[in-house]
């Protein structure tokens, strides 16, 4: 009961309010075989939103299969105004009587309230909203209430942890918001100003905490993304949510750009690397996977790997797996073992002299892997490509994660497919990255659709995976095109 009446106090809708006083029934039943004589019940809570105002009530006698509530001295208790809509709070009923009966149990109460949260943003003159490297801008951010009460005279803070950009002005405020509304802050002209530093990597996502209050008590935080600056062909491709960017031959703007520079392993070639001979596919359905030894631990996604696992169809899997699919999906998803590295996966087979090779760098620290001269089934295409793994105790990142070269020397992406079905794996190859929970990843091209800032990849291109980012941007015009 919150209608006023008794001891309540509330809006008198039947339901648990924030804010509101409760004056609370429970009803016990005695399932036994004897009568309950001079049954007295009490309420406690631990509970930090409740406060618990008569705690005792009298049930008087309880026989055997009857149904008996307090409705005529029930238990009272407050709820406080900050408590969040949909939560829910327990109460631990316990029953007793002269005669040494006990019992206890637990009653779960659903209270209704406000429930704000970032709902959107808008950056001023910009209409894709996303903040430009090196300007300062208004940004205003909408809030909803998918609450069942309003929420009024709201203030909010924002912060972040980003190094990417500056908040010069961090408090906003809001007008009402009402059950299933939305108001942006600037409806009431006071929004937020961040500044985007110059040197960032266009695309790159910094997160905002915004903080919120009302003037009866309620608050809540909640996360909203924010983009800096638009991607071109010129810039690396990335971050994904863990930091992973990937830089490619093309980003000449940049420090990190790689630069082509093949690493003969194959032994027939010149090459000092070992030659995989229990790696076999000769054609459809002989796929084949092979795990190996690392010769120095590698980090991925913040997991530690011994051993790695190699597929002939142009991917690795950090670890140890039997899958060895060849048909190719979209990354992050789970169309693959997981954990793994695209190098360049498609259905290819290791005939007319198609190998894989490994070899461990000791004096680079690198260890390297190589499909030499295999072909793709459908069109029997040559492609010669590898991976390079950087020892991550000599080549360091910001997250501890190992950095991985990927050097194509015969890249031919011509695998259309035939399927007389509608299918969500795709024709060409995939190149990309995701991580142990195929959750999280970075894909450069799938399907022969190629990210926004991904250079279409060729002979003699190479593509660098890691967590390092904007402090490697370069100023100055290094194509000397003017």
């Amino acid at each position: 009961n919150d209608s006023g009446s008794g001891s309540s106090s509330g809006n008198g809708d039947g339901i648990i309010n924030a804010g509101e006083v409760i004056d609370l029934a429970i009803a016990v039943s005695n399932y036994g075989s004897e009568n309950a004589i001079g049954i007295v019940g009490s309420i406690t809570s631990e509970n930090s939103n409740v406060t618990i105002i008569n705690d005792s009530s009298s049930y008087g006698d309880v026989n055997t299969g009857d149904i008996v509530n307090n409705a005529s001295l029930p238990f009272t208790f407050s709820v406080t105004e900050d408590v969040q809509h949909g939560s829910e709070i327990s109460l631990l009923l316990s029953l007793t009587n002269e005669s040494g009966y006990s019992s206890v149990g637990y009653v779960g109460l659903i209270v209704a309230g406000k429930y704000l949260y970032a709902y959107g943003l808008d950056v001023l003159g910009n209409g894709q909203d996303v903040l430009t490297t090196g300007q300062t801008s208004t940004v205003h951010i909408q809030l909803h209430n998918s609450g069942s009460t309003s929420a009024t005279n709201i203030t909010g803070q924002i912060t972040s942890a980003s190094n990417a950009i500056e908040i010069l002005d961090n408090t906003g405020t809001w007008s009402a918001v009402y059950p299933g509304g939305f108001s942006s802050s600037s409806g009431t002209g006071d929004s937020f100003i961040i500044s985007a530093m110059e040197d960032v990597i266009p695309g790159t996502i910094a997160h905002l905490i915004l903080s919120v209050n009302t003037d009866d008590g309620y608050s809540n935080s909640s996360v909203i993304p924010i983009q800096i600056g638009i991607p071109t062909i010129n810039d690396p491709t990335g971050p994904d949510s863990y930091g992973y960017y990937i830089y490619d031959s093309g980003d000449i703007d940049y420090l990190l750009a790689p630069v082509y520079d093949w690493v003969e392993i194959d032994a027939r070639y010149g090459g000092n690397g070992t030659y995989l001979t229990s790696l076999d596919d000769n054609g459809d359905n002989d796929d084949d996977v092979e795990t190996v030894d690392l010769p120095f631990d590698f980090r991925f996604y913040g997991q530690v790997y011994s051993e790695i696992s190699i597929c002939s169809n142009g991917w690795i899997a950090f670890g140890e797996t039997d899958m060895s699919s060849f048909r190719n999906y979209p990354l992050p998803g789970a169309g693959g073992p997981g954990k793994m590295v695209a190098v360049f996966w498609d259905d290819l087979k290791l005939t007319n002299s198609g190998r894989v090779y490994t070899w461990y760098d000791s004096n680079n620290k690198v260890f390297i892997i190589q499909w030499s001269r295999v072909r793709t089934y459908q069109n029997n295409s040559t492609e010669t490509f590898q991976i390079i793994l950087k020892d991550p105790n000599y080549y360091m990142t910001p997250t501890n994660d190992g950095e991985m070269l990927i050097q194509y020397m015969d890249f031919t992406n011509n695998t259309t497919g035939s399927y007389s079905w509608s299918q969500i794996h795709g024709n060409y190859c995939t190149v990309g990255i995701e991580d142990h929970t195929m959750t999280q990843g970075l894909q450069y091209t799938f399907n022969n659709t190629y990210a926004d800032a991904a250079m279409q990849l060729s002979d003699e291109t190479a593509i660098l995976i890691t967590t390092r980012g904007s402090e490697m941007r370069m100023d100055g015009d290094l194509n000397t095109d003017g």
